[in-house]
């Protein structure tokens, strides 16, 4: 699947800069109020509230991006503002925050400022108690940090605020040059401008991904990996070869362990050397010990060829019992025995029973017709 983008110079990208402009515009009329609503929510008693103040502090003067959902398969380690965690800022006393992560097109933010002393005092109660992979906004997301904004303004997300800071701050400088005078020259105007522009660049961590393109240094290192895969390999035959004369499984598992402690080390070197900022750091947090593994699986498989032992002794057993003599002269005797012919048993009437009740029922008859003939005689 293609995608085209439009140029900058046509129209569609002309009217959605200038919407963009126009909602940063119309911030203005409520920067005041959002201001002074997280500025209250520091001496919230709730931590939620508290978390999205300084969230909203940070975009508001660091000009922070909110950050969002990033896909789980992504290789860089990009974070913004909601997705901080504890590993990414340190303090000092007595309200000095430094902060150093992997922004948007993993460009490094880093950064050294003073906050106001409620907002560090916030942040020490964040961090404490935390592990450095922790989230430090661990209760707040973009979605409401998005809805709290829209709150005050219809449409207005944090996206905005980034647009609103670096209008302000062009605006600033422009007017404190005074660029548009008509006594500044060409040349000095654009390098007013210039310097305006450097400064917005600086206050939304825009930068330029450097390339290097010195030849030296590219065959330089080419010839490094090449001499590292050259003592990989070497070193992987040394292994293969003392590994054909282990027996035991515990001087496996002990060269095991060598090998995965010399490739831990020389991969650490690597990512030191050659690894981009972040990449280090994710891969000590994400690393696993292989030798554990290991053990599990080993553990797992011997108990499953344990139980098949036992399930095929069990039924060796069986056909042992099965076969023997004894168990046959039981079956054919079974089989004897079941074509005996069983005896039929006839159940015979009591006859005495029978003719008293016959006699009964001729008295009963009897009875029955000179009742009738006693009445017939009466109605006569």
């Amino acid at each position: 699947m293609k995608a085209v983008f439009p140029s900058v110079l046509s129209s569609v990208r002309a009217c959605a800069d200038q919407l963009k402009y126009e909602k940063a515009r119309s911030l203005c009329e409520v920067i005041t109020n959002i201001r002074t609503a997280y500025t209250e929510d520091f001496d919230s008693y709730d931590t939620e509230r508290q978390q999205r103040a300084v969230c909203m502090y940070f975009i508001d003067k660091l000009a922070l991006r909110v950050g969002g959902d990033k896909e789980l398969d992504a290789e860089a380690d990009t974070v913004g503002c909601t997705s901080l965690r504890v590993e990414h800022i340190k303090l000092q006393e007595p309200n000095i925050m430094e902060l150093d992560f992997l922004g948007k097109d993993s460009i490094r933010y880093q950064n050294t400022v003073s906050v106001l002393p409620k907002v560090f005092d916030l942040l020490a109660f964040f961090i404490k108690g935390k592990s450095p992979e922790h989230d430090l906004f661990h209760l707040i997301n973009p979605s409401k940090i998005n809805k709290y904004l829209k709150s005050f303004m219809e449409g207005l997300t944090a996206k905005v605020f980034r647009t609103f800071n670096a209008s302000q701050c062009l605006d600033e400088e422009v007017w404190e040059k005074n660029i548009c005078s008509a006594d500044l020259s060409i040349a000095e105007k654009v390098a007013y401008f210039n310097e305006a522009n450097t400064k917005v660049a600086v206050l939304c961590n825009h930068q330029r991904s450097t390339v290097q393109s010195n030849f030296d240094n590219q065959m330089a290192s080419i010839e490094d990996k090449e001499q590292n895969l050259v003592d990989f390999l070497k070193r992987l035959e040394k292994y293969h070869s003392t590994l054909r004369g282990l027996k035991t499984d515990a001087q496996k598992l002990k060269l095991a362990k060598e090998w995965h402690a010399e490739e831990h080390a020389m991969q650490i070197a690597w990512l030191e050397k050659y690894g981009e900022p972040g990449e280090l750091k994710q891969y000590k947090r994400e690393r696993k010990d292989p030798i554990v593994s290991f053990k599990k699986k080993s553990s797992r498989t011997a108990r499953k060829a344990g139980r098949r032992k036992i399930h095929k002794t069990s039924q060796s057993v069986k056909r042992q019992k099965s076969t023997s003599p004894s168990a046959i002269g039981a079956k054919n005797s079974t089989k004897k025995s079941s074509k005996v012919p069983q005896k039929i048993v006839v159940k015979r009437k009591n006859v005495s029973t029978t003719r008293s009740t016959k006699r009964e029922e001729r008295k009963r008859a009897v009875c029955s017709q000179t009742v009738g003939i006693q009445i017939k005689r009466k109605k006569v």
